[in-house]
């Protein structure tokens, strides 16, 4: 990349993300190249820039998209972007999850996102999440999980993690449980987005401390549920 990347008007002195399109081979409608060259042109259309370096791989199509500055709010702007071109390409391309790499800052950092894409792009199809547009500054612990190797015992304990508080009611202190968590513990944030009095949601709790025999308020709690219920959620499940 060092050596032939500026006869291809890569500069790599400024930042720059890899997105991986998930392009199903079965279809045969299109040659390779006429694949990779529709989804550069709908990158430039998309976006107003010229049409960016792209390489053609077996069952996807990845393509370099340099950033404005080394900042995380223009990944999330590519990432608008992206979602409006794959949009655009279903009707033409059989697309499954598309990924979008963290910030690639200097030429090392290339292969080392190249991997990771690969290896969410197949977990992507054993949860089948579909054609979602997936950043993956946005997986958290998950994306650690993936690099490590063990997805399916990280799947194990997720459901272990919440069994007997799922399977206790008619899911509604799960629920309670997840909100919670995604309110980085908060009572009333956690109340206002079930729309219960703050009562209620520490009432839940306490019942959720005495069936799992854990504090859910806990520090050591909360990144164990973070974990779990992200897994899941993941998971399809």
């Amino acid at each position: 990349m060092v050596r032939r990347g500026p006869q291809f008007g890569i500069d790599l002195t400024h930042p720059h993300v890899l997105v991986r399109f998930t392009v199903d081979d079965a279809q045969g409608q299109m040659s390779a190249s006429a694949i990779q060259s529709l989804v550069t042109r709908t990158f430039a259309a998309v976006m107003s820039i010229p049409a960016p370096p792209a390489v053609r791989l077996p069952g996807a199509v990845i393509v370099m998209v340099r950033l404005p500055h080394d900042d995380p709010d223009d990944v999330r702007a590519i990432q608008t972007d992206v979602t409006t071109i794959a949009e655009k390409l279903t009707g033409q391309l059989s697309l499954g999850t598309t990924v979008i790499s963290g910030i690639c800052r200097v030429p090392g950092d290339f292969p080392h996102a190249h991997r990771e894409l690969r290896d969410i792009g197949a977990i992507a199809r054993s949860f089948d999440w579909g054609t979602k547009v997936i950043a993956l500054d946005d997986l958290g612990l998950f994306r650690v999980i993936v690099s490590s190797g063990h997805v399916k015992e990280a799947l194990h304990f997720a459901h272990s993690y919440v069994a007997a508080v799922r399977d206790h009611d008619d899911g509604t202190l799960l629920a309670t449980w997840r909100a919670f968590v995604a309110a980085d513990g908060k009572v009333q944030a956690t109340a206002q987005s079930l729309d219960v009095h703050e009562n209620t949601i520490r009432y839940r709790l306490g019942r959720i401390r005495e069936i799992c025999r854990r504090d859910p308020t806990s520090l050591d709690t909360m990144l164990s549920a973070k974990m779990a219920f992200q897994v899941l959620e993941l998971a399809g499940q």
